[in-house]
């Protein structure tokens, strides 16, 4: 599978074209690098200019790949960006989990309330436990009284976000998914290692400075 991945900063746009082999191994393709314009701390201040830059980008990468890409996936940075630790309790009776009590803890979480103008992104599920079982890594199958899910919510400001995907649309950009930067960083630097043990990952751009 190829794939185009943009990251839109304050001072540069990089474009990465990366085939994804079966074995879930990228290989990069393409790179392009253009001066960033119409963009400031993540936020499009200039919708021209910036989507003028965005394309720039993209098409240096498509000329050292040889070839045009469909999809992409965006980074996104805002100082509008929010995390919320949140635990979702379901009641088990002593019974097992099942993947119902699973597809239920998600279908909370998009029936909540995030404040007024505010757009979920990122729903990361960070822990199970049952009763006083902590750190359950595959819940499925476990009998006990309660099930507690630990996620991760990011959320930003709507109209920031919209503003966003209009460039990219305008841009001509079909967009697979969108991934705030301070995560897109952790995955990327982190190990299963880092993860177990806890580690803060310190993005410092040219205009946004994020901690994952």
């Amino acid at each position: 599978m190829r794939i185009g991945i943009l990251d839109i900063g304050t001072d540069k746009i990089s474009c990465f074209i990366v085939n994804i082999s079966k074995d879930k191994e990228p290989e990069i393709l393409g790179i392009g690098l253009h001066q960033s314009s119409g963009v400031s701390s993540g936020i499009i201040t200039d919708m021209e200019l910036a989507c003028n830059s965005i394309r720039a980008s993209i098409q240096s990468a498509e000329k050292m790949f040889g070839s045009t890409v469909e999809e992409f996936v965006v980074n996104f940075s805002s100082s509008t960006i929010q995390s919320q630790i949140i635990n979702l309790n379901t009641s088990l009776d002593n019974n097992e989990v099942t993947n119902e009590d699973i597809r239920n803890n998600y279908k909370q979480i998009d029936s909540l309330n995030y404040g007024e103008n505010r757009q979920l992104l990122h729903k990361i599920r960070t822990s199970y436990s049952i009763d006083r079982n902590i750190n359950v890594e595959k819940p499925i199958g476990m009998k006990g009284k309660e099930l507690v899910a630990g996620f991760n919510l990011i959320t930003a400001d709507n109209n920031s976000i919209n503003n966003f995907i209009k460039c990219l649309s305008l841009s001509k950009i079909r967009v697979s998914d969108i991934v705030i930067t301070p995560y897109a960083s952790g995955l990327g630097c982190l190990n299963k290692d880092d993860l177990y043990i806890g580690t803060t990952v310190i993005d410092i751009g040219a205009g946004c400075t994020s901690i994952a």
